[in-house]
């Protein structure tokens, strides 16, 4: 097994212990998640040719945003902390502005001819309601290379020493807090197309769902905070990983290397005969 392979079989592994570990209280983000598409198509088959460029600039960014959503879900369910909190935050991004494009048609229809609209302008159309830049600051010391983003990827493994992490990683309480964000930025979606759309959208029971979603996030995240933490899991999970196999002496990859030039020459040989009795028969 090489090493990449041995990185996707681990990546996996944690996948499968994470699907255990959170069991039903994985599916409340399941069911928020499968609303976004449908609320887009609502709008595409009840409004249909009546939509205005504000309708059509919903549509584009919600897919962008439902995007970023998914991707921060399988990056989650693998264990890839950094990677989770890159698609994260540009989940968080992209939501500020479709629900601000909610609000403003005229910016929505502005943006739909090319306009662009930086973070600063975002936030004036918001107006605090919601505050994102918290999450977004948090989110973002992760996202990029700073020193603070090291904690995804680099950690301490008393009394073993530090464990540099290739590939997914069993941290369930990070993970967990992680995929309470997910959820919470659905709700926030949620809320605002509902907003916009009741009594032009068959949306009537959302409000009931929009609860449930509420009270079931608010339940996870104190479960979450009663959690132990992570580095125990981390620990077991190490121990029990199987070993990487020894690596090669340097002849070895060379005589390899050797072997695959000459099957390589063999085959072109083989090649350029073939092509050579080909237009000798033609």
């Amino acid at each position: 097994m090489d090493g990449f392979e041995y990185v996707l079989n681990e990546t996996e592994r944690v996948h499968s212990q994470l699907v255990t570990f959170l069991g039903s209280r994985r599916f409340n983000s399941y069911l928020l998640l499968g609303m976004i598409p449908n609320a887009t198509r609502r709008i595409i088959i009840e409004i249909g040719r009546n939509q205005i460029p504000q309708d059509e600039a919903i549509l584009e960014l919600t897919s962008r945003m439902f995007n970023h959503a998914l991707s921060a879900h399988l990056l989650i369910f693998r264990g890839l902390v950094v990677d989770s909190v890159v698609m994260l935050r540009a989940m968080v991004e992209t939501n500020a502005q479709v629900v601000a494009f909610l609000r403003d048609s005229v910016a929505a229809e502005a943006w739909l001819k090319g306009k662009r609209f930086k973070p600063e302008i975002i936030r004036k159309i918001l107006d605090g309601k919601p505050d994102l830049g918290p999450i977004y600051a948090r989110l973002s010391a992760m996202a990029h290379a700073n020193p603070e983003g090291r904690a995804g990827h680099v950690v301490q493994v008393p009394p073993m020493g530090t464990a540099i992490l290739y590939g997914g990683s069993y941290q369930p309480k990070h993970m967990a807090e992680l995929l309470s964000i997910v959820v919470d930025q659905t709700l926030l979606y949620l809320m605002a197309f509902h907003q916009h759309y009741k009594g032009r959208l068959s949306v009537e029971n959302w409000p009931l769902m929009i609860k449930m979603g509420l009270d079931a996030n608010a339940d996870f995240i104190k479960w979450i905070q009663d959690l132990p933490d992570d580095l125990d899991d981390l620990r077991e999970h190490m121990r029990n990983s199987p070993p990487l196999e020894p690596m090669r002496r340097p002849e070895a990859y060379l005589n390899m290397a050797k072997d695959v030039a000459r099957e390589f020459e063999e085959e072109q040989h083989s090649r350029n005969l073939s092509e050579l009795n080909w237009k000798q028969v033609g």
